[in-house]
């Protein structure tokens, strides 16, 4: 049903001014560091969906130890780009700032 508030009152926007070919973790730690509060589930959860939705489109599964290489580069790229926003949001205090940057350090000691 169509209304205030439903999916069909959002507005997206596409910014294509970095538009090329990378490999798919950029594109997934950069997705991390910029929307961290605006991911409609947990981290984990939007790495299993996007995982699918690839597949899906490739048309072929990607091994288990090629897509654990994939999210500790996505990690390691987001946190080379916005780990320093991170660090700031922790700074000025707040539940979910501390939750932002403990996923980070967990992910980061995890791949160390």
């Amino acid at each position: 049903m169509d209304g205030p508030g439903s999916m069909n009152d959002r507005i997206a926007a596409f910014d294509w001014a970095m538009v090329g070919a990378c490999p798919v973790a950029l594109d997934l730690g950069w997705h991390f560091a910029v929307n961290a509060t605006r991911l409609p589930g947990t981290k984990e959860q939007t790495i299993a969906r996007y995982r699918r939705l690839l597949e899906a489109a490739l048309g072929r599964t990607l091994g288990d130890p090629f897509w654990r290489d994939t999210e500790s580069l996505a990690v390691l790229g987001g946190a080379m780009t916005l780990l320093w926003s991170k660090a700031l949001a922790l700074e000025s205090g707040g539940d979910r700032g501390r939750a932002e940057w403990d996923w980070w350090v967990a992910r980061l000691e995890a791949i160390a």
